[in-house]
Order: structure tokens, then sequence, then C-alpha cells
């Protein structure tokens, strides 16, 4: 990461009573930290992700050397109503310096957005692009990661209610779980085949010494959590690919950084299936008003005959049904075992804004625009695709 000259913190005096403080400092960052995070409790994502514990934590861990950082920062008056954190990349195109810009973007931190206060967010959201463009004129494109569907960001560039032009890529699908109705309703509209392989794999798992399930939340879920947590996702294949956060002593300073500030917050949660003193299924999650995102799950493939990581799911979903507090249980990814759970499907999105300008317009808007259309004409995209790998072939 390179050190910007620019100054920690400037004050930008706008129209319409919303003024912009661009930050490039940590120090100066961490004062909003508190409005920042309620803004994430009032956006209708309540993702981890936009959090000013995850995102600082990505700013100070996480950049590559060569990249730069601010945060634009709407107030009006004396309140915080927006922030837009930025990633600064430089790039060259014909000799001239054309930076690409990004909300902070990795395996381990997407669907970074835009905040803004509930209800002013076509107000609010266009005017921090604006600033934004008018901070970085030079600029090539802006790009945000695997932004949900029910993002305000989403609508707003939707409508058109920004100087620039958008492209908007499919990203896949998510899953999520609504807590409506009792447990046992629920439970009981799972197929039977699927409730039939629960019943067994629970059996087998009663065979087991002490078997516990053991949740921490609010002011019991430590940051201590986190060596437990890593340990049984090392133990299966993270490990041998070399995924795991163990493995990694950037990723092990970043957790641990993310996971104190969310236990600080009160928002971190350790869900652990153990047998006797041992864990032998773990999740990480975060439990942001009445959302809770699983954010990372691991077991131990020694126990993996047990389905360790469905039954410790099962008591998850049973608790956020008994306890009353909890609308929906977002497990951010696609995968096939959701489809067991009945999980509702959502969309998620990759967004590019190029200016009005020439350079961005005719090489960068125009081909995105062309092949996400070739992508989406039926019968085509094979051929775009044999087309591609052709050319591949023929650079080597």
């Amino acid at each position: 990461m390179i050190e910007t000259p620019s100054p920690k913190s400037r004050k930008i005096k706008s129209r319409h009573g919303l003024r912009i403080e661009r930050v490039n400092s940590l120090d100066a960052l961490g004062v909003y930290a508190d409005a920042w995070d309620k803004l994430t409790m009032e956006s209708p994502q309540k993702l981890p992700f936009t959090s000013y514990a995850w995102v600082s934590s990505f700013f100070q861990i996480m950049l590559d050397y060569t990249d730069s950082w601010f945060t634009l920062l709407a107030f009006d008056g004396s309140e915080l109503v927006g922030v837009l954190p930025v990633v600064v990349k430089p790039g060259d195109l014909y000799s001239f310096y054309h930076p690409r810009l990004s909300a902070p973007h990795s395996k381990h931190a997407y669907s970074v957005d835009i905040l803004a206060s509930r209800g002013r967010e076509s107000e609010i959201i266009p005017f921090l692009l604006s600033c934004l463009g008018g901070m970085e004129p030079r600029e090539f494109f802006w790009k945000m990661t695997r932004i949900p569907e029910n993002s305000p960001t989403l609508s707003v560039l939707t409508e058109n209610r920004i100087a620039g032009s958008v492209v908007r890529e499919f990203d896949g699908l998510g899953s999520i779980l609504r807590i409506k109705g009792d447990f046992e309703k629920y439970q009981a509209g799972l197929s039977s085949n699927f409730r039939k392989n629960l019943r067994k794999a629970n059996n087998k798992l009663g065979t087991l010494k002490d078997l516990q399930t053991v949740f921490y939340s609010k002011g019991e879920a430590l940051d201590s959590g986190l060596e437990i947590f890593m340990q049984v996702e090392a133990s299966g294949w993270k490990s041998l690919g070399g995924s795991a956060i163990l493995m990694s002593p950037l990723l092990r300073d970043f957790y641990k950084k993310v996971v104190r500030r969310f236990s600080e917050l009160g928002w971190l949660e350790w869900h652990f299936l153990q047998s006797g003193d041992k864990a032998i299924a773990a999740q990480f999650a975060v439990k942001i008003d009445r959302v809770l995102t699983i954010v990372k799950i691991g077991y131990d493939e020694r126990y993996s005959t047990y389905s360790p990581g469905n039954f410790l799911f099962e008591r998850v979903v049973e608790r956020a049904f008994e306890s009353g507090d909890t609308d929906e249980i977002n497990c951010l990814t696609d995968m096939g075992w959701h489809d067991n759970w009945k999980m509702q499907k959502i969309d998620y999105y990759n967004i590019w804004v190029y200016p009005l300008r020439p350079i961005p317009l005719f090489l960068g808007y125009l081909p995105r625009l062309t092949r996400n259309l070739v992508r989406s004409i039926p019968g085509i995209r094979p051929i775009y695709e044999r087309i591609k790998g052709l050319a591949r072939g023929g650079s080597k």
C-alpha cells in the first residue's frame, strides 16, 4: 500500500445543505466509527462488509502495496448521512494516468456498498458519486462487486440518477432463510428424504462423547473464539488448498481485527458443535439488528460422515425461530446444500460506472456493455466463449 500525499481530512462544501469530507487516515476515520455503523444497521442489506469494522480492517491490512484509499463522508449539518469507501488502483492508458476506483473487494471483502440514511438514498448516493468524480477527474471507472438486489445503490443507478454510464452484470445468487412462523412447521416443510438423512446423522452424532452445541453472542462472543474457529476450518480441505485463515499470517491479522471490532460492537457470534472439549463444527457469524449473516463455516473432516455442519446449522435455525429476534439468516453464497433447507435465492450484481468522457466510454463502457449483451443472447454465449478460448490460445 502506498501512502497518499493528500491531507488526512479535507472538507468540501456543497449545495442543498450537504457537505463532503474526504478522509484518508485511519485515525481520522475512527472518529466516525459509531455513526458509520449506525448507517450499516439502518441499511436494508445489513451486511457486515459495509461496516466500519470490516472496511477499516481491510484498509489497514488487505490493500496491495501499490493501492491507496480514501473515504468520502457526507454530512447534513453535524450528522453523518452517507459513506463511500474508495480503493484507488493506479493505471495507464496511452501513457495517460487513469486510475481504477472501486469499493474494497477481494475474496474476503465483497458487497461493500455505498451507505446512506434511510429514505434519502436517491439524494445522497448521486451526491457522493458526483463528488467522487470531481476528486478523481481522470478516473477510468468506479466499480462495486457482488451487490445484492435489495441495495438502494442498485436502485439509484438503475434509475439513471447519476452523470455516468452504468453497466450492471449478474454475479450469481445468494441464499437467505426467512424466519417466519414456528420451527416445527418449517422443519416439516423440508423434504422427507432430507429429514430422514438428518435423523440418521443426528443419531450417529449422538454416539459421540459429551456432544453439545455452544452459542456465544453479544457480550459473550469474544475475539478469542477465532482461534477455535481457525483450528476447525484448517482441519479440512481449506488447509490442503491453502485458503484456511490459519495458513495465512495476513488473513489471521485481518480477521483478528475484524472479530475484535465486531465483539466490541456486540455483533459477533460464534456457533460451535463440540464433542467433549473439541469443536468439530464451527460458524463465524455477525448479527446486525434482526439479520444473522453466516460469514464463514468449517467442520472437522474426520467427522464428515456424521454431517456435523448440518447438525449445527439445524440448531442455529431452531435458535433463530425460538429467539424471536431474527428475521433472516443470510448465507451469502449459493451452495448445493442450501437447497435442502428451502432457502430463498436473491440476485447479486457487479456494477461499473464510467464517466462521460471519451476514453472511459469508448475503451471501457462500450466494450463491457457489448460483452454483456452478447452473453445474454441465447446460443451466442458458447460461441463467444469459444472465440475467447481461441484468442487466448493464439497469444501463448
